[in-house]
């Protein structure tokens, strides 16, 4: 696979990340919405759902927010070259 082609594909992966995060979004906004819903019915479970998409929110966002980080950083060293690293020294049996 050429360089390019990895860059393509990386770019897919952040483009396909991006519509995922809108998604979750959409999904939030429905969630709070029908939480405050129940928040006016019944305290209890409609903090609970609030407490729930707080939750989703910050783990959704945080991790596809990682996933983004991860492939533009891959992007970055797509022309540099690879390097090997010791780690632990020599063994001793």
């Amino acid at each position: 696979m050429s360089l390019e082609e990895k860059r393509a594909e990386l770019e897919r992966y952040i483009a396909n990340t991006r519509r995922t995060q809108r998604r979750l979004a959409m999904g939030l906004v429905i969630g709070v919405v029908v939480s405050i819903g129940l928040l006016l019915w019944k305290a209890p479970v409609g903090g609970a759902g609030i407490a729930i998409c707080a939750v989703v929110a910050l783990s959704g966002f945080w991790i596809t927010g990682a996933h983004i980080i991860d492939f533009r950083q891959r992007i970055a060293d797509l022309g540099k070259p690879k390097t090997l690293k010791m780690v632990g020294g020599a063994k001793r049996f």
